[in-house]
């Protein structure tokens, strides 16, 4: 029989469980992998070292939302989480990875609500619940990005819960948003991050989207040529993004506005796809990205004339507007 503590437990660890017939894969779960003092701290301060570029632990997401204890909110869709952590909606067959380096601690299955992985990085633990089927087993040394599984669709959801708690002393949760970071990963990635901050009508969002000076001197260390050539390079790149970054406001205005003057509502768009191809010369990739949305009238393109890869995928050149009659 389980315990009270055991219960409440599992309430934290995903939404709308259905706990009478939970298994524990792994019986030390709640108390032991998570309670009390942890014995072997190592591997604690190349995580903390991580803290604000953790990678978005899904290989894709259609929205993100997050209520501990603010919000990520690329795509406001209007529900209560009641669980810590932020809930990754995406679509059907979309994977997650592990966010940094570390041992699988322990796996718990909820009837209802999938699989739950949790991974020990010295004190700190990342969980990822709503898993179908785990490619990992308790014990497992992983790597950063490595496959944990593929999420399930569970009541016509496909969800995953990420969490996050330190361990030291005692069970202390701890606000993902703060750890994540909030830079494209892929390409996709960064089409859906335009497209979101359209929608929600956030510019911010979207001038955070574009190239830095640290992005531009990031890039240019992997390319070939001399060191002159690179500070060139990374100089005349710079000068780009910051052009855009001038003209930033008026470009998203001016797409938002575009879109609005053809009868479209930004608030029932969709996207349909992000089609890209990445290029690679002299080790610097880039790639020209064209999200295709949808709307109730047929559908029309977003497309970013020049984006390039540093530590993120991101921009550096402005937004066109292409409708297919056009």
């Amino acid at each position: 029989m389980k315990s009270i503590l055991h219960i409440i437990l599992l309430l934290t660890l995903s939404t709308n469980l259905a706990l009478a017939d939970g298994d524990l894969v792994s019986k030390d779960f709640p108390l032991k992998a998570i309670r009390g003092k942890v014995k072997d701290s190592s591997g604690t301060a190349e995580f903390v070292a991580l803290k604000g570029n953790l990678p978005i632990p899904t290989s894709s997401f259609v929205s993100i939302k997050g209520l501990y204890p603010k919000k990520i909110d690329l795509n406001p869709v209007g529900y209560v989480l009641p669980t810590p952590g932020i809930s990754i909606n995406c679509e059907p067959g979309t994977t997650t990875h592990a966010v940094a380096e570390g041992t699988i601690s322990s796996i718990l299955k909820v009837k209802g609500s999938g699989l739950v992985v949790m991974i020990r990085h010295g004190v700190y633990r990342t969980i990822y619940s709503g898993i179908e089927k785990s490619e990992v087993k308790k014990g497992d040394k992983v790597e950063a990005g490595q496959l944990l599984g593929t999420i399930a669709t569970l009541g016509g959801k496909t969800e995953l819960n990420f969490q996050m708690w330190e361990t030291k002393d005692a069970m202390v949760k701890i606000d993902p948003a703060k750890w994540i970071t909030q830079r494209p990963q892929t390409p996709k990635q960064l089409g859906e991050r335009v497209f979101f901050a359209l929608q929600s009508n956030d510019s911010a969002a979207f001038i955070d989207l574009i190239f830095t000076k640290n992005d531009c001197d990031l890039m240019v260390q992997h390319a070939d040529g001399s060191e002159s050539l690179k500070k060139q390079v990374a100089t005349s790149m710079y000068g780009i993004a910051e052009t855009l970054r001038t003209h930033a406001d008026s470009n998203f205005n001016e797409i938002r506005k575009t879109v609005k003057d053809a009868g479209i509502d930004w608030q029932t768009a969709q996207i349909y796809n992000v089609d890209y191809k990445i290029r690679t010369a002299n080790n610097l990739e880039s790639t020209r990205i064209i999200i295709i949305c949808r709307h109730s009238g047929g559908t029309f393109g977003i497309k970013l004339s020049e984006c390039r890869k540093s530590d993120a995928w991101l921009m550096l050149d402005q937004l066109e507007i292409r409708f297919p009659n056009h």
